[in-house]
């Protein structure tokens, strides 16, 4: 290289070799974006033990089964209390003591029946209205010997329902009526529509049927005002549900969570805010009937004038 052209390159600032360079100051730092389908999908911190291996439904829900039918199959699982369990205030097995013509007043349908022979029912569903709205869960509960069983049929899949609703009809078939808590609105036009759409018969709105929403309402709500279930709970039946309990709001998210991801561990919560429903439908039954049937304890003054309303 000529020595004019070192000259021009040296006033332009270029040097041989790397020993002069400057290092330049290191940049604030920033964490790289994590790729979209890395993105966390939900706020839940990180829970010790959390891999790769999503746990399988069976073994987060110990007695958990498939059930195989002839047009599918579904996830089932029970569980089994002694008529002596107490939910609340009261014992599950009261309920037998009383009869179910005094829950909901002049309806003759309830004559002669007992509660032995009815069944429990509530759905958790992907929505609150709507053509599409699916019921992913159903709750029910009955008595059976000496035990209370709740029982839980669960969409792994929308494949699964024809499956569910088959195996939901062969337990009505020997039922005498149905206990719900709203019900009459929701949860049985719900599923009627369900068998209509797949082309199944069900005798579901045929059976004698008990909202204890609209009997709780006349007599609870002068004094007590909300009869939500949840509010029913904590001021008039003596539950306290756990932190395992979830709002109700939040439960079509996480199925739809767990059909994109297949991880169940979230819907456990689902599972046990399904099974408090059913357990408290109990409670509240005991407690109504005991009023309306005047054998309880102390009615408060307020409960009286409301009941005395309702059967002028």
């Amino acid at each position: 290289m000529d020595e004019s052209l070192q000259e021009k390159l040296r006033r332009l600032g270029v040097k041989k070799g790397a020993r002069d360079l400057k290092i330049p100051p290191p940049k604030p730092y920033a964490p790289l974006p994590m790729p979209a389908e890395e993105q966390p999908v939900s706020f839940r911190p990180p829970v010790a033990g959390d891999d790769d291996d999503i746990p399988v439904l069976e073994a987060l829900l110990p007695g958990g089964e498939v059930i195989e039918t002839a047009v599918g199959s579904c996830f089932i699982v029970d569980r089994v209390y002694p008529l002596t369990y107490r939910h609340g205030d009261d014992l599950l097995g009261e309920l037998l003591e009383l009869s179910p013509e005094h829950t909901s007043l002049q309806d003759e349908q309830l004559r002669d029946l007992n509660f032995r022979h009815f069944l429990f029912l509530d759905t958790e569903t992907t929505g609150l209205a709507g053509a599409g709205t699916l019921a992913f869960m159903v709750g029910v509960a009955f008595f059976a010997d000496d035990a209370f069983v709740v029982r839980q049929y669960f969409l792994r899949d929308h494949g699964d329902e024809a499956a569910m609703l088959t195996l939901l009809n062969d337990l009505l078939a020997d039922k005498e009526g149905l206990v719900t808590f709203n019900g009459r609105s929701f949860d049985l036009p719900l599923l009627d529509g369900r068998y209509l759409i797949n082309r199944m018969f069900s005798d579901l709105l045929d059976k004698p049927h008990i909202d204890l929403l609209h009997p709780a309402r006349r007599l609870w709500r002068t004094r007590l005002g909300s009869c939500a279930l949840s509010s029913l709970e904590k001021t008039l039946l003596g539950v306290h549900r756990t932190q395992e309990d979830i709002p109700g709001w939040l439960i079509p998210s996480l199925y739809q969570e767990y059909l994109r991801s297949g991880d169940a561990r979230e819907l456990l919560r689902v599972f046990y805010h399904n099974q408090i429903d059913m357990l408290s439908m109990v409670t509240l039954a005991t407690r109504m009937t005991r009023l309306t049937a005047q054998t309880a304890a102390n009615p408060h003054p307020i409960d009286q004038y409301s009941l005395g309303k309702w059967q002028a």
